[in-house]
């Protein structure tokens, strides 16, 4: 059986959320942008990477980011506009 979340878990997340969402302007590592973009999992993200559709990635160190305006690229490819 799955384990429940507390109440603490639950306040973590949605603050952290919160977090997120107002740092519109920041560069997003992969985790966030999957957040960002419907919840896709960090899997399918390698997946669309791997196949040429992914954002274009830029990197920091060995750190990969994404930047605002290379998501909103990715968004308009991918919906077709």
């Amino acid at each position: 059986m799955p384990r429940k979340a507390g109440k603490a878990t639950i306040k973590r997340r949605r603050k952290r959320r919160e977090e997120l969402m107002r740092r519109e302007n920041a560069m997003m590592n992969v985790p966030e942008f999957c957040w960002n973009n419907g919840g896709i999992s960090i899997s399918t993200y390698y997946r669309l990477k791997q196949a040429g559709k992914g954002p274009r990635e830029t990197l920091v160190g060995k750190r990969v980011f994404i930047t605002p305006e290379a998501e909103a690229e990715w968004r308009k490819a991918r919906s077709g506009s």
